[in-house]
């Protein structure tokens, strides 16, 4: 089953993520604020170079399967949206969460009835539980769910469409059911746990591929 699928916040990672579920055949509306970005990329001309995406992006804007906005109420039909924002840093390496804060904000006003918010930004532990409570609290039919990512530059979409595995965090069933479907177009097995436990994962996998790096 296909589905309309929104992606906010259209960097190098947010980019893939057009790319690759319009190229499974999904609706895809890519969103960001910056309407210059959005014009380039209304042109085929991502941000930055990733083998293939521009190729993806051209193909899915002829065939009308992947669009660009700088308007947030053009989520408003979206099964899932995707928040694909790269997370700051402070001084002191703790998470800077203003961007998906804000974000968070404005999607629970414009999101659909009971669709979900797939969080594939790197975020600190606990911050996706407060996130889905700020959803809730607008729309008790909204559910967020926490999916991350780690991309190889120049492998980036072999890798999101081919992955070793799927990590999936949620909170309720409804929410991993709807989940599993939609991730069930890329073969790789779906780890299942609760948000917290999904992003320790994630900062469990960036400090292994940091430490394998040091030793090599």
């Amino acid at each position: 089953m296909k589905h309309t699928i929104g992606v906010v916040g259209l960097w190098h990672l947010g980019c893939v993520l057009c790319a690759s579920w319009s190229k499974l055949g999904n609706k895809v509306i890519g969103f960001d604020p910056e309407a210059p970005r959005i014009d380039a990329l209304n042109k085929a001309e991502p941000p930055l170079y990733e083998p293939q995406l521009s190729e993806i992006i051209r193909s899915g804007l002829q065939q009308g399967t992947l669009h660009f906005s700088n308007h947030s109420h053009s989520l408003n039909e979206c099964d899932f949206v995707f928040l694909s924002y790269d997370t700051p840093v402070n001084e002191d390496d703790s998470s800077d969460t203003t961007i998906l804060e804000q974000s968070v904000g404005e999607l629970r006003g414009v999101m659909q009835d009971d669709s979900v918010l797939v969080m594939s930004s790197q975020s600190p532990v606990s911050f996706c539980k407060k996130a889905r409570g700020r959803l809730k609290e607008k729309n008790d039919s909204l559910e967020l769910a926490y999916s991350p990512e780690n991309l190889r530059l120049g492998e980036a979409i072999q890798c999101y469409l081919n992955p070793g595995r799927i990590i999936l965090g949620t909170e309720s069933p409804v929410a991993e059911r709807k989940c599993r479907e939609l991730f069930s177009q890329i073969p790789a097995d779906i780890l299942c746990m609760n948000l917290e436990s999904a992003e320790m994962v994630k900062h469990g996998i960036n400090s292994f591929l940091a430490m394998s790096i040091v030793f090599a």
